[in-house]
């Protein structure tokens, strides 16, 4: 009856917007791979969830002894 259209509909539907993911390249520190047939919004949570569980580290304290190039102390120790 209409439901089991109605049903199909909404399976349909899911279906075209499942995402695609094919692995291109993995080891134990990188992964390339390819995701398709999602839209945008998807892809960015993606890559949101991503970074977040990369571990990452800060850096408190930075002694430059001598520099000798033509960026500041700071400037240098900003970006470490």
């Amino acid at each position: 009856g209409t439901m089991d259209v109605e049903r199909k509909r909404r399976k349909s539907h899911y279906t075209k917007r499942m995402p695609e993911v094919d692995v291109l390249e993995m080891s134990k520190d990188f992964m390339k791979f390819e995701l398709r047939k999602t839209d945008l919004a998807t892809a960015n949570a993606l890559r949101r969830v991503m970074i977040a569980e990369v571990p990452t580290l800060a850096i408190e304290w930075v002694t430059i002894h001598s520099n000798s190039t033509v960026l500041h102390d700071q400037f240098l120790s900003h970006r470490l």
